[in-house]
């Protein structure tokens, strides 16, 4: 029989513990390892049938992981919340960087390629790099094409045209809300966009903030981070 353990916890009346308390009471906290949700999706993997799976293998120990990786996606981290900016997650993220970025120099081909999807991804790519230094470092990327797609959709949907029209989209910066849309040399099929955009002042002012607060925006409205568009665009 497994022991049992005492939780503590303080303001128990707020809000915050009216949604803790019945987690914890259900034993996810002391419950089985997230290795078991592993495992489900792991069996739909397989489920695809598809030719170019060989196999699928789910393990929380680093090495093993990346063992003869020669493409890795690091999407693990702590998720940025409501209320979040992408630098409040440095702290918690930084360790979990450090000891992948190890095990990537360690044990993957000499070939790897690295793609950082996980937020801060600019500060957690250059970590991981950092811990990694067999790996040239033009093997590493942090993913900014999040933000080209988001600001490609709204000028696209600001001319009433579709996304393959826009092209030359360029964004300067960190994945963040300090990044600069650039419509310099953008086109709006095969016109520059800010001749197809009449609309100065949206262009200049309000295009740059929905591009720079757009994935704080996604999290105001279902609570949670972006998921489908950030898988696309990795």
């Amino acid at each position: 029989m497994a022991k049992n353990v005492v939780i503590s916890v303080s303001g128990g009346a707020g809000q915050i513990a009216y949604s803790l308390l019945p987690r914890l009471a259900r034993g996810e906290l002391t419950g089985p390892a997230i290795l078991k949700s592993l495992e489900g999706v792991r069996m739909e993997l397989e489920d695809l049938a598809s030719p170019y799976l060989d196999r699928v293998v789910c393990t929380s120990d680093n090495e093993e992981a990346f063992g003869d990786s020669n493409f890795v996606f690091l999407l693990g981290g702590k998720p940025r919340g409501k209320g979040m900016e992408r630098k409040d997650l440095i702290r918690d993220n930084g360790p979990i960087f450090t000891s992948q970025g190890k095990a990537i120099g360690k044990a993957s081909a000499k070939d790897v390629r690295v793609l950082v999807v996980a937020n801060p991804c600019n500060t957690n790519c250059l970590i991981a790099a950092h811990n990694a230094p067999n790996v040239p470092k033009e093997r590493w990327a942090a993913m900014m094409r999040l933000d080209h797609n988001r600001a490609q959709s709204q000028l696209a949907m600001k001319n009433g045209v579709t996304v393959d029209k826009v092209t030359r989209m360029t964004i300067w910066g960190n994945h963040s809300a300090t990044q600069y849309p650039d419509t310099e040399h953008a086109l709006i099929g095969g016109k520059p966009a800010r001749e197809a955009i009449k609309d100065r002042v949206w262009l200049d002012k309000e295009f740059i903030g929905i591009v720079q607060q757009r994935g704080k925006a996604i999290i105001d409205a279902r609570g949670l981070s972006s998921a489908t568009s950030a898988a696309s665009a990795a």
